[in-house]
């Protein structure tokens, strides 16, 4: 990667949590699984597992997906402490934060902000080159492409117009 930064792509989920970044030029791609964990103890064992990701990719830039307005009851507070946890650990680490909206991942994967996930899915293979058949690291394999291009200006400028669109919602927050 030209930025010369080691980008971490994360889609925060309580249930299924995506990650990818590249070790060696290699993909490493998975989900983070809490099973039957609830409350703090759910919370502790994600950002646990984040924390080793970020030390094996020895990252210093953490894209993450933005929180969904869409989402509704007690659940939003929950995904807003993962979020909330997952920023002070790469704040402690010195890592550069961007947060970046739902949609936006969808137009940069594939041109259009309604897509599906299968979309995605298929939108990875024509870009990149890589089958991803698992939502939440398809979600976080773009993400991490997306903190890629940001951090990367000259290869911006390259991408096609649908997708430097998908780069405007960003927000480099730390």
């Amino acid at each position: 990667m030209s930025s010369g930064k080691t980008v971490v792509g994360i889609d925060a989920s309580l249930t299924s949590t995506g990650y990818a970044f590249f070790l060696d030029n290699e993909l490493v791609a998975g989900t983070i699984k809490p099973k039957n964990l609830r409350g703090p103890q759910r919370l502790d064992f994600l950002v646990s597992k984040i924390e080793e990701i970020f030390s094996r990719a020895n990252a210093d830039f953490l894209a993450l997906e933005g929180y969904s307005m869409g989402s509704r009851g007690s659940r939003v507070f929950h995904i807003g402490e993962l979020g909330g946890a997952l920023k002070l650990v790469a704040i402690r680490r010195n890592m550069r934060i961007l947060t970046i909206p739902p949609s936006s991942v969808k137009v940069f994967a594939t041109g259009n902000g309604r897509a599906e996930k299968e979309d995605i899915i298929r939108g990875i293979e024509a870009n990149w080159g890589y089958q991803i058949d698992k939502h939440d690291m398809a979600d976080a394999f773009v993400i991490l492409q997306m903190g890629i291009a940001f951090g990367n200006r000259r290869a911006y400028r390259c991408y096609p117009e649908e997708r430097r669109r998908g780069l405007e919602g960003c927000e480099l927050e730390y």
